[in-house]
């Protein structure tokens, strides 16, 4: 079963002599849902679940008048999309190693540990989205967003972990409520919706947390991943496989590729400039000969030097010392 998502909307609690026609609780629900309404320490519950196709989500609706306490067990690893629009929440991990508020207009990625988690709403004025994402769905959509890839990665064996809260915009409240009530005709077109629209709130968030200027923030991370393979030349004098330079970079193989491709070349190509030019330094800085050079970068003899060497400078080793040595 694909835990897909929980919805959350703490809504005004109403007074027992106003009109009915008054009383908008419980009236939000997720499509082909089934509805259930109960009552939990005088607030009311208005809960819809979608359960199909694998598929589970829930929306809450919950009224009630000056704040909420309440006690969720979690029995299983969840990461989700937390977004506060209006009021403010806090989960707490029981016995309280850990907690996590969120203010109105904000939105973050959570982790949440199985355990017990208290729930505290400071309002009774509130709308909450919790959008669950299971992890054999993340690991797909973090396959672009390194941030979280890195969060996924962490060591959380308990309690609450969160990414970067961010304000949210229009773009992100639009794609959210598209994902959530879109206008199908039949439960198998909503579920395939919200396996097709998913990766686009993620998306959203994603620009939420790097901001407008992808190109910028492109621009950065490759810079990053240069310093790393000059770094680990000049250091080790090789670097490690370009699969493990992706990895350190929390980035994809094939991202890294379209990163590099902003050099024109690839990153294979850019490691080999590299060592050639610190090649070039040793040559005009030291005595080394073309044999142990070729031993100390780790190439299989002086030949596959010279020919690299070659391939970047132009010119062979030897002719590269004796041309620019003073």
């Amino acid at each position: 079963m694909v835990y897909i998502g929980f919805i959350l909307q703490v809504c005004p609690s109403h007074s027992t002599d106003q009109p009915s026609a008054e009383v908008t609780f419980g009236t939000k629900q997720l499509p082909f849902a089934q509805s259930h309404r109960y009552t939990i320490d005088g607030a009311l519950i208005h809960r819809s679940r979608y359960n199909r196709y694998s598929l589970v989500m829930d929306h809450y609706e919950i009224q009630h008048a000056n704040g909420l306490t309440f006690d969720i067990p979690i029995n299983r690893p969840i990461y989700t999309l937390i977004a506060q629009h209006t009021g403010e929440m806090t989960i707490s991990s029981i016995p309280g190693n850990s907690s996590l508020r969120f203010q109105p207009g904000y939105c973050g990625m959570v982790f949440c540990a199985p355990g017990t988690y208290t729930i505290t709403l400071d309002s009774a004025h509130q709308h909450i989205d919790l959008l669950g994402i299971d992890y054999s769905i993340i690991e797909i959509l973090y396959e672009e967003f390194e941030l979280l890839q890195a969060f996924v990665e962490q060591d959380k064996s308990s309690g609450i972990h969160s990414m970067p809260l961010m304000q949210v915009d229009k773009v992100f409240i639009r794609k959210l409520a598209h994902l959530l009530y879109p206008k199908v005709p039949r439960a198998k077109d909503y579920n395939s919706h919200l396996l097709q629209y998913l990766p686009g709130i993620v998306s959203a968030y994603k620009g939420l947390v790097h901001g407008k200027d992808q190109r910028s923030y492109d621009a950065q991370k490759l810079e990053e991943i240069c310093q790393y393979i000059r770094h680990e030349l000049n250091e080790h004098y090789t670097t490690p496989p370009v699969e493990h330079i992706a990895h350190h970079a929390f980035i994809s193989h094939d991202k890294l590729g379209k990163l590099f491709e902003r050099l024109h070349m690839t990153p294979k190509q850019y490691i080999q400039q590299e060592k050639m030019k610190l090649i070039a330094a040793y040559l005009l800085d030291s005595d080394k000969s073309i044999s142990a050079l070729a031993d100390q970068f780790g190439f299989s003899d002086n030949n596959a030097l010279i020919k690299s060497f070659k391939s970047v400078h132009g010119i062979s080793p030897g002719a590269y010392r004796t041309q620019n040595r003073l």
